[in-house]
């Protein structure tokens, strides 16, 4: 993603007012389901996301808020990877095919806000 003018964040290390500026100039963010895609709620209406989920359990929580604020949401279903020692899918590591996930960052580039 760095060929496309991304930069990596880590929100974890980040205040809570950096995380709402952060995503307060998102114009797209590509991010795996968890917690910090709360702070969609802080984007720009023009933003564009990317929501990595695992395969094995698909959770709309965050389709729903981005559709309630306008965003355009894509959604990118991964493989987990090693059987870990938890069974549950989204505390497990994700293998993101990166083919599939520049077919869907240029089909939401493409589109312009409604």
């Amino acid at each position: 993603v760095a060929n496309w003018g991304f930069t990596p964040c880590a929100l974890e290390g980040m205040s809570f007012k950096e995380q709402i500026l952060l995503f307060q100039h998102a114009e797209f963010v590509i991010a795996p389901h968890g917690a910090g895609l709360s702070n969609l709620l802080f984007c720009p209406g023009t933003a564009k996301v990317i929501e990595l989920m695992p395969e094995m359990e698909m959770r709309p929580f965050f389709w729903l808020l981005a559709s309630k604020l306008g965003l355009m949401h894509g959604l990118l279903a991964c493989a987990a990877v090693g059987a870990g020692n938890d069974p549950t899918p989204f505390n497990r590591r994700m293998h993101v095919d990166t083919d599939r996930l520049a077919t869907l960052f240029r089909i939401l580039e493409a589109r312009r806000p409604s």
